[in-house]
């Protein structure tokens, strides 16, 4: 199914690319908005439906989607009232992203991943055919926003854009996250390992694009046709306005848990130094939270080969040092002096695949490898195996000892550092698909992730020197005297 392209625009001129976005009015009265049922009413019908409920001093109440779940938030009365006014959409869970999709297939919303807090300078032209009503008490109800019912203008302004086509009869709309998404998030969030706020007000955080058809299109096409449409728009948007937004892929549930832990649970006094290039690419990659899984496991993956020439020229260094001290070695045959130039000549003819195994089974033990591999595979028993979800890659098992899971790790590291890099329609000539963002191999990838990140501590730990601060500050000392 195809949308006719919106006639609004979204942007201004060339000279100035950084339009501004339209503040959506945050009028208190709209606490007081006639969709939103009674406290009383609210606190029955979520009890009713497995939510958890008590209410503290005052207007304070803490909430759960339900008695187990990881997170809870401290809201107001106004947030129980949203919540259980969104719950009669009849919300299920969208299948590829953070999501939600009403039971009567016509509203589809997606949170949305670092929204700007700001767009710019310039104007948001809207479509003033919109026959959702934009600015009447009803808009609200269609197009639910934490932010606006709440009455929350700080801690700044809210981004809000809306685009109508009146061929379609759909609209667009970016503004704060609903209070069934943002409660969403903040569920996420706490599995995921996040520091967040149980203060009510961070479900105004949130923000998400919302997609209204007309008509009941089916659950399958709306979802289609809702993910077509939120693409294409953030696509948009990033080309005119120069924003940095993306849906959030849904993760399978292993995911969450699926981490090693680490060792030492406070920071020590460093006792080494590092070398600041790849140090660097390591800590970009450890933002969580504004890079995709797939970024950080390149920027992991290229903090190790970093290392990749100086491991190559250590190793041949080694071997043309161990042939020449060997008692053994003739200055005077012609076939010794050749092995020297052999050695030289298989060092540089590697491959990187080669290399990268080399690097990482001589920077590695196989004790931390196997214990790090056994404690994923308690999160996430089928994930290295034939039946995960990563196909193409080199299996492994902490079991199988009849092969050197070192080098099987590494394997496996560069099998998916090549289908993430070679993006080429149809699989190029090899016909194997690249992973891309969004799909269902890259929601998964967390353990790999988890994999890859501790092998690069071992190598860049491998390389680092030892810090020598003490002759450094005596020489300060003496100066200062």
């Amino acid at each position: 199914m195809s949308i006719e392209d919106s006639p609004t625009e979204i942007g201004g001129s060339e000279a100035d690319f950084t339009p501004e976005v339209e503040i959506e009015n945050q009028d208190s009265q709209l606490r007081a908005h006639p969709h939103l049922p009674s406290i009383n009413v609210a606190t029955e019908l979520l009890s009713a439906s497995g939510w958890s409920i008590s209410h503290d001093d005052g207007d304070r109440y803490e909430i759960k989607s339900n008695p187990q779940a990881e997170a809870a938030a401290k809201c107001s009365s106004v947030s129980v009232r949203l919540l259980a006014h969104e719950h009669s959409f009849g919300f299920t869970p969208t299948d590829k992203h953070v999501g939600h999709i009403s039971a009567d297939n016509r509203y589809v919303e997606f949170a949305l991943k670092a929204v700007e807090s700001r767009f710019g300078r310039g104007q948001i032209h809207l479509d003033v055919g919109c026959s959702h009503a934009l600015r009447s008490n009803d808009h609200p109800s269609l197009f639910p926003n934490a932010r606006t019912h709440l009455g929350m203008a700080e801690p700044g302004p809210a981004i809000w854009a809306h685009v109508h086509s009146p061929r379609a009869r759909t609209c667009i709309e970016i503004s704060a996250a609903s209070a069934s998404m943002a409660f969403q998030m903040l569920e996420a969030e706490a599995r995921w390992g996040s520091p967040w706020s149980r203060d009510g007000r961070e479900l105004t955080r949130f923000y998400s694009i919302k997609i209204r058809f007309e008509n009941d299109l089916g659950r399958p096409v709306a979802l289609h046709v809702a993910e077509e449409l939120a693409r294409s728009l953030l696509f948009e948007a990033a080309a005119s306005l120069r924003t940095s937004t993306s849906l959030i892929p849904r993760m399978e549930r292993g995911s969450y848990h699926a981490r090693i832990a680490s060792r030492l649970a406070t920071l020590r006094f460093p006792v080494a130094r590092f070398n600041d290039q790849a140090a660097a690419l390591f800590q970009l990659a450890s933002d969580r939270f504004n890079q995709t899984v797939l970024n950080r496991y390149i920027l992991y993956y290229q903090s190790v080969e970093y290392y990749l020439p100086l491991h190559d020229r250590k190793a041949a260094i080694q071997q043309i040092r161990r042939t020449l001290h060997s008692p053994l070695f003739s200055l005077s045959d012609d076939e010794d002096v050749l092995s020297l130039i052999g050695i030289l000549g298989r060092q540089s003819s590697k491959s990187e695949r080669d290399s990268f195994v080399d690097l990482v089974a001589d920077s590695v033990g196989s004790d931390r490898i196997m214990n790090w591999l056994t404690q994923l595979e308690r999160s996430v028993p089928e994930h290295f195996t034939k039946r995960g979800p990563i196909k193409h890659v080199t299996t492994l098992s902490s079991k199988d000892t009849s092969r050197d899971i070192v080098k099987q790790v590494a394997n496996r590291i560069y099998d998916v550092r090549c289908r993430i890099v070679h993006s080429k329609a149809g699989g190029g000539k090899e016909g194997i698909e690249a992973i891309f963002p969004g799909d269902r191999e890259a929601n998964a990838m967390q353990p790999d992730l988890e994999l890859l990140r501790v092998v690069a501590i071992e190598v860049i730990s491998g390389f680092g020197s030892p810090l020598t601060l003490a002759g450094a500050m005596d020489t300060d000392a003496r100066n200062d005297a």
